[in-house]
């Protein structure tokens, strides 16, 4: 066979392997540890290296259908049976291929939902619904028995062909133990419902699935990727017994299961949370005797790290969650509208529901990512991370197993403060800079701030406050801080500003005045003062006392060396031309930032820092009275 150009030049360099690349590495990381440099640890205890080999002889993981799309389903939630036949209507029509039906009081509806009593409720609802012709998921209320003889009753009125249906009926006995809407108590009666609805839809014709295991809680609260996975696993264990135990055979009552699990936008835990789920799964099936088969999988975007606080930039975690549910193997996802979280009611307009139909019909359609099973397996990062998080997530599944009493169903012994200390690190986290959110820890616009002005008095976050925690989205902190400001404005008149005093050249603050105006936009914070740089102290007192009027907090800003040529000096001028309180932007050498404070500096405001702590003093200094 002749050489191709490609080979020809492939041979002119010479192969480089694992070992020259560390050799490398270790000279520009000129002497810092490699591990702490280099290697990624996240919260779910997976390690992320920096380069990884292709992953050997990997087989895919794949969905139920994998030589089809996946279903792009729309949430319809609207309150009236008119409204949300509109919204079923529209979207079916705008390229959807399922629906999923949210009733009114479900703990996902958050607020909005389809108010369905009875059958003519239900038809109204679904008025022009072909039902054979998509797929339907049902996000049931505490009367989701009821509810599914609702889907029933419908079903048999038009005279459809039952077992021709796709309809995931989301009964979930156990959820309602992770939300702390329910006592263990109430578990046996529970799942005695659960099996006779399952039962009478069987008999009906009913395909299925029927029991989701649903792990929506678990994220909501802050757990992480394998606190979901166990509770994925465990979750399906419980129903599946439950049901033999009622009298169901082991096999049916594990195909009547179905999960659903949230995806945020952290790509890679994100896939390898989807394929390490099947794996697991395939696991437990053989570990039960039964032959392993893929299991259907409806994935949501995250409502965890929604912002209330320029949703648009909810349009980008949307976008990458939806290509991961994807990519990943989701055989339904849903993406979540990005004004959910600022909607009234939940509910929100065409607009931002169309956003997110075309979101994944975009990624389906024309970028065509479902023509390629598994397009991750074989790739080192992934295949590692994905087994990484499946050990991890066996071992506390046996945890959580091991502790299960009549008192603890399944396991919230184990899994309420594990939960609970992954979220407080997660909150640590944000608050220190190590992660952030686009638009409201990182890049925030002052011009947003509208989009928050009612939270103040709101606490619509903190949610269902129970056996894991409150459901809280990680921008809250943030925008409840952002709103707070707006609220003592509004009551105070004082501006919302600082007056930032530049020292030196553009060279010496430009970088710092950046990062101080976003760090103090983020608690709803502006600046004011001139763009160019003060050359002596004098100059930076009188610039701040061209502001002191109306405003009682200054920053100096410049670089490190200009904080000791003429720091000191100008704090002291800052205070005496009338300012109240004095932040410094970074913090220089102990010896100079010792000098800054004994002139009167109040606070350092660094990258290290906490922003709730920092940004809290500084709001309390901006927006109080001066000092007597």
């Amino acid at each position: 066979m002749a050489e191709t150009d490609l080979e020809a030049l492939n041979r002119q360099f010479s192969e480089a392997g694992d070992d020259a690349w560390r050799a490398l590495v270790e000279k520009a990381l000129k002497g810092r540890d490699f591990d702490r440099a280099l290697r990624s640890p996240t919260l779910s205890g997976v390690t992320l290296d920096p380069l990884y080999a292709p992953a050997a002889n990997a087989d895919p993981v794949v969905r139920q259908a994998s030589h089809l799309p996946w279903v792009v389903a729309q949430r319809v939630d609207a309150p009236t049976p008119e409204a949300s036949a509109r919204q079923a209507i529209v979207d079916l029509e705008g390229g959807a291929g399922g629906l999923v039906l949210a009733f009114a009081g479900a703990p996902v509806a958050r607020g909005a939902g389809v108010y369905a009593r009875t059958t003519a409720d239900l038809e109204a609802s679904l008025k022009g619904v072909a039902l054979e012709m998509i797929t339907v998921d049902l996000e049931p209320s505490s009367h989701a028995a009821d509810e599914a003889s609702l889907v029933a009753d419908l079903v048999r009125h038009r005279g459809l062909k039952f077992a021709e249906l796709d309809i995931a009926f989301g009964l979930a006995p156990f959820v309602g133990l992770l939300r702390g809407q329910a006592a263990a108590s109430e578990i046996g009666a529970e799942t005695d419902r659960a099996f006779d609805c399952v039962s009478s839809l069987k008999d009906a014709g009913f395909a299925g699935p029927f029991l989701a295991c649903d792990v929506r809680a678990v994220h909501d609260a802050g757990g992480s990727e394998v606190h979901e996975l166990a509770t994925a696993l465990t979750l399906g264990v419980a129903s599946m017994k439950a049901m033999v135990a009622a009298g169901m055979s082991l096999a049916d009552a594990e195909r009547a299961l179905h999960w659903i699990v949230p995806i945020d936008a952290d790509q890679i835990m994100g896939l390898a949370k989807l394929r390490a789920l099947r794996k697991l799964w395939a696991r437990v099936q053989e570990a039960s005797g039964l032959a392993p088969r893929p299991i259907r999988i409806r994935a949501e975007t995250s409502w965890r790290m929604m912002c209330r606080r320029d949703p648009a930039t909810n349009m980008l975690r949307g976008t990458i969650a939806a290509f991961v549910a994807g990519v990943g193997g989701a055989d339904v996802c849903t993406v979540l509208p990005h004004t959910i979280v600022s909607a009234a009611g939940g509910a929100p307009d065409a607009h931002a529901r169309r956003i997110a139909r075309n979101t994944g019909l975009i990624l389906l359609e024309e970028a065509n990512l479902w023509r390629v099973a598994d397009p991750s397996a074989g790739a080192g990062a992934i295949e590692d991370v994905t087994e990484q998080l499946a050990e991890a997530a066996w071992g506390f599944f046996q945890t959580m197993t091991a502790t299960q009493s009549p008192n603890d169903p399944i396991g919230l012994s184990v899994l309420g403060p594990a939960v609970k200390g992954v979220s407080a690190k997660r909150a640590k986290a944000f608050a220190e800079g190590r992660r952030d959110l686009t638009g409201v820890t990182s890049y925030p616009n002052l011009e947003s701030l509208a989009d928050i002005e009612a939270m103040a008095d709101d606490t619509t976050g903190a949610l269902d406050a129970g056996p894991l925690g409150a459901l809280m989205r990680d921008a809250e902190p943030f925008e409840q801080l952002a709103a707070e400001t707006l609220r003592r404005k509004s009551k105070s008149g004082i501006a919302n500003e600082v007056v930032l005093i530049r020292l030196g050249s553009v060279a010496d603050h430009g970088a710092r005045a950046a990062w101080i105006e976003n760090r103090l936009a983020v608690a709803g914070i502006g600046c004011v003062g001139a763009s160019d740089g003060a050359t002596t102290s004098g100059d930076a007192g009188a610039r701040f006392g061209a502001h002191s009027e109306t405003h009682r907090v200054a920053c100096l800003c410049g670089s490190d060396d200009s904080y000791a040529e003429i720091g000191d000096a100008s704090v002291q001028a800052l205070t005496s031309a009338g300012a109240d309180y004095v932040i410094i932007a970074g913090r220089p050498a102990d010896d100079v930032s010792g000098a800054l404070e004994a002139a009167g500096a109040d606070l350092f405001l660094t990258a290290r820092g906490d922003i709730l702590v920092d940004l809290t003093a500084i709001q309390s200094a901006v927006l109080r009275e001066a000092k007597a």
